[in-house]
């Protein structure tokens, strides 16, 4: 049966399914962007800029320290790296969330910046804790594209190192600055809502409205306002909001008390319409429960909209607790309504999209976005629905330390796909999915899905093209029905890295190719991965696909004899060994598949490619023998003695 597997089209699977050396000066493009360095210019052929309001120029900081991200200081890169820092905002209300990308970087070593540099973040927000889902500090990044919440007001400075593989390292710093909310929804701004009549928290001065029902405050949504509702308490119906903000909806009450529940017998929170007039809002601290229908649905965005935080919301038992489509924005460009684009600046940090329910086209969150943040979520179950995270379109994105868990076959915990590129009516006509981390998660094989995450086009007739994608230091844990982990269909620029896989009984890891009306794939790159199988053959990586590579890659198997990696123009360092050169076996966490003392993986990896972290984020190489010489592991994890 898996043979049979392999000989599928591939997207017929999936269907089924410096110093900076710059002023820090803003790109004063349209789209908004504040930009250090050269980040406002876009990288050529359909790299789409965002449509927010502009930003004020970062105020650069000097000097910016080289962060303790590496193995040594390196050395400075002077010319050999122009690093550019493009953020979408400088200034706001807290909650505040804010979208870092390299665009316009580069570098002597590399024509790949994008891919082959190593960044790494501190957001300055020392008190920022730890994600429940991960435990990873929120205050720290690593990769091209990364974003965080400040939830504090105060001003914060925001660092970045960058380093090639020449050990060369630039960095730079801007200021963020939060205001006080208290102090932005003074008085009447803010409008307490209770059931109960209960209003001895509410903040001084603020309006009072009794009433369980949130649709009744539907007239206090304006701009620069604030609407509590009592935690504790249960709520009906719901609001739309299509205004400036900033605003605000959430919770007041003692913390110890339960979030507010809302009721969802329809949706809950409609953000913007066929006449957009929305930006800068937050919806936080408030729990969702659906009653069962497929029509329910927690925030829906349908217009262009700006900079929507969703954190903290809990929805249970809801068709679409997040949804921001891009049919919707189509049809009204078409028919009198134009200047729609993708949502710019959506953002859902520590909420949980769980027990999905609608069938056919519910989605936990369904979203064609600019600079999309997902960070520290829990994703499960959505067996009665399709797939727990889809994405018709994403420019710019991290996607990290969330939980995935439960679909149902043939759907995917994450599908990500293209706009429809020859498609002269869509909003992604000519336009890619690109600059896309994806970065510690948790994904769980429980559900009965054939794929974990896949990466292409929704069928062999749709020409929709994804490019420079990043999956790293992701845990994929067994299912018995996951026919591979990780699934590229048509996509180019792709780099799989530091990821550890649990194949359970299932025999491939990593697989890409198909047919189909878009660029064939193209330049993968799968290194520095640790794979394990209770299978007789392990099939690391089928990369059908031009000038792909693969280093670095353990593969563990009792039962195979021989280590399978097709297609890869260039490769060096794999290695098949046998379970007792890591910790435990079958690994079902991270710690399980740490190498052993005797681990034929340690200080064996091919030299000629440079990886600056292992799956924890460890600088390496690690010395792991006596003889004082750290030489970089293969796999994924470095040996700690």
């Amino acid at each position: 049966m898996t043979k049979h597997l392999i000989g599928l089209t591939f997207v017929g699977l999936l269907a089924l399914g410096v110093a900076c050396g710059s002023d820090m000066s803003p790109s004063d493009s349209d789209d908004g962007i504040a930009g250090a360095g050269t980040g406002g210019a876009g990288s050529g052929g359909g790299s789409q800029s965002g449509s927010g309001g502009k930003a004020n120029p970062p105020t650069p900081v000097e000097p910016a320290e080289v962060l303790p991200c590496f193995a040594d200081e390196g050395t400075p890169a002077g010319d050999a790296i122009q690093l550019a820092v493009v953020v979408n905002r400088l200034k706001g209300v807290a909650p505040l969330s804010v979208f870092f990308d390299t665009e316009g970087t580069t570098a002597e070593a590399t024509t790949r910046p994008y891919h082959d540099l190593a960044y790494c973040w501190d957001f300055g927000d020392e008190d920022a804790g730890a994600f429940a889902t991960t435990g990873l500090s929120k205050n720290q990044g690593r990769g091209p594209t990364v974003g965080h919440v400040y939830e504090a007001p105060g001003t914060y400075t925001v660092t970045v190192s960058a380093r090639d593989a020449e050990g060369r390292v630039v960095s730079s710093a801007l200021e963020i600055e939060v205001e006080d909310p208290d102090e932005v929804f003074a008085g009447e701004n803010t409008v307490c809502v209770s059931g109960a009549g209960d209003f001895d928290d509410c903040p001084a001065g603020a309006a009072t409205v009794t009433t369980s029902s949130i649709r009744e405050v539907q007239d206090y949504v304006a701009p620069g306002r604030r609407i509590l509702l009592h935690r504790g308490e249960e709520y009906t119906g719901g609001l739309s909001i299509n205004v400036q903000g900033p605003g605000t909806v959430g919770a007041y009450g003692p913390a110890d008390e339960a979030r507010p529940k809302v009721a969802a017998s329809g949706t809950v929170f409609r953000i913007s319409n066929a006449e957009p007039d929305f930006s800068d809002w937050r919806i936080m601290d408030m729990d969702l429960e659906g009653n069962g229908d497929g029509n329910t649905g927690g925030v829906a965005i349908g217009g262009k909209a700006t900079d929507l935080l969703v954190l903290r919301m809990r929805a249970v038992g809801i068709a679409e607790p997040v949804k921001a489509p891009d049919s919707v924005l189509d049809y009204y460009n078409n028919n009198g309504s134009p200047g729609h684009d993708a949502v710019d600046g959506l953002t859902i940090v520590d909420s949980e999209l769980t027990d999905i329910v609608g069938g056919d086209g519910r989605n936990a969150t369904y979203a064609a976005a600019h600079r999309l943040l997902i960070l520290g979520t829990i994703y499960r179950n959505s067996t009665e629905g399709e797939h727990l995270l889809r994405t018709p379109w994403i420019d710019r994105g991290w996607i990290a330390s969330n939980t995935f868990a439960e679909t149902p076959a043939p759907r995917l915990l994450i599908k990500m796909h293209g706009p429809p590129h020859s498609d002269s009516t869509s909003i992604g006509y000519q336009k890619y999915t690109e600059r896309v981390v994806v970065s510690d998660n948790v994904f769980e094989g429980s559900g009965g899905h054939d794929l974990s995450v896949g990466l292409g086009p929704k069928n062999e007739t749709s020409d929709e093209r994804l490019r420079d994608i990043i999956i790293e230091r992701n845990l994929f844990l067994p299912g018995p029905d996951v026919i591979a982990a990780i699934a590229i269909s048509l996509a180019t620029d792709v780099t799989i890295r530091e990821n550890l896989l649990n194949r359970g009984s299932q025999e491939i890891c990593i697989t890409s190719g198909g047919q189909g009306v878009a660029p064939p794939a193209a330049r993968i790159a799968v290194n520095h991965n640790t794979c394990y199988t209770e299978g007789e053959r392990m099939l690391l990586a089928r990369l059908s696909s031009a000038e792909s590579v693969a280093f670095n890659n353990l593969a563990i198997g009792a039962n195979v004899e021989e280590l399978e990696i097709r297609g890869a123009e260039s490769q060096g360092g794999n290695l098949l060994l046998s379970p007792d050169n890591i910790e435990t076996a079958p690994p079902l966490d991270a710690d399980d598949f740490a190498l052993s003392a005797d681990s034929a993986a340690i200080d064996a990896a091919d030299e000629t490619l440079w990886t600056p972290w292992d799956y924890h984020g460890r600088a390496t190489p690690i010395d792991g023998d006596e003889s004082g010489e750290a030489l970089p592991d293969v796999g994924a994890l470095e040996y700690v003695p």
